[in-house]
């Protein structure tokens, strides 16, 4: 009698095993974060903020124009034009056009290094404002402020 009260005690706690239900855990939704600001673009005006290399006291005004994979601008000493493909940080201007007008001798030198920034031109970063243009070694060559 005993071994048939240790069964049936037995098979009612294995039932109640069976039927009991674990609580049920709270899973948290999947965390996503915030929009964040868009990334900035190379599209507008841009106005010449610095030459490297350029001799001091020599100045060179100077916009940069980029619409949709076309660059155009305007300096001291003339005009330019070229096609300025962009993928993400890689900005090249390929076909430089330049129709030069007359200037002063030093603004011209200074005008040169800048028509050869451009041209070496490969990298770009966006850096406290300023529009950084970058050779294929990562070197700053050109800093161009936002224009209007």
């Amino acid at each position: 009698m005993r071994a048939l009260g240790l069964t049936v005690t037995m098979a009612l706690a294995a039932a109640g095993c069976a039927t009991t239900q674990a609580p049920a855990v709270a899973v948290a939704p999947p965390r996503v974060a915030p929009p964040g600001p868009p990334p900035p673009t190379l599209e507008g005006a841009w106005n010449l903020a610095m030459v490297r290399g350029a001799p001091q006291g020599v100045r060179l005004a100077a916009t940069l124009k980029i619409e949709a994979d076309r660059a155009e601008g305007i300096s001291d000493c003339g005009v330019f034009t070229a096609r300025a493909p962009n993928v993400g940080m890689d900005l090249q201007f390929n076909g430089l056009v330049t129709n030069e007008q007359t200037c002063n001798a030093s603004v011209r030198a200074v005008e040169k290094t800048f028509i050869d920034a451009l041209s070496s031109t490969r990298m770009v970063q966006m850096r406290a404002g300023y529009l950084v243009l970058m050779d294929e070694r990562g070197r700053e060559q050109l800093y161009f402020a936002r224009g209007g």
